[in-house]
């Protein structure tokens, strides 16, 4: 993993409360960094309005609760529903669209992280569950 600017520490850190630590964050940034950080390997929590893509007969994940049946580009992240803004029913492919806000992982600093091209919305793919 790449070294996390000393600004950034609080976002990446497993101990943080977002990240279901303790620490709730340091007021001043010294110069060394923080002595308790502890980088989380699943990266910062970023925030988004997609479209979440569901089978047919696939369980919808519970509102606020992460799961880790998604992909978004070709990495398996952890996503958080946090609200549902609208449905649309996609009857030629098969798929319920819920056009959603969603919590997800990211690791900019991680070794094998690469930027996408195209600056457009993250595409979440069902990779886990459902009915066989």
């Amino acid at each position: 993993m790449k070294g996390i600017p000393v600004r950034l520490e609080c976002y990446y850190c497993i101990r943080a409360v977002n990240h279901g630590g303790q620490c709730s964050g340091k007021t001043n940034y010294p110069a060394q960094g923080c002595l308790a950080f502890k980088a989380d390997p699943r990266g910062c929590i970023r925030s988004t309005t997609t479209t979440v893509q569901i089978t047919i007969y696939h369980e919808f994940p519970l509102l606020g609760v992460w799961n880790d049946d998604f992909e978004m580009g070709s990495k398996e992240t952890e996503i958080k529903i946090t609200k549902i803004h609208g449905i649309k029913w996609d009857r030629r492919k098969g798929y319920l669209c819920v056009i959603c806000s969603i919590d997800y992982f990211i690791n900019d600093f991680a070794d094998d992280y690469q930027e996408s091209k195209d600056k457009v919305k993250p595409v979440l793919k069902l990779v886990k569950g459902g009915a066989e």
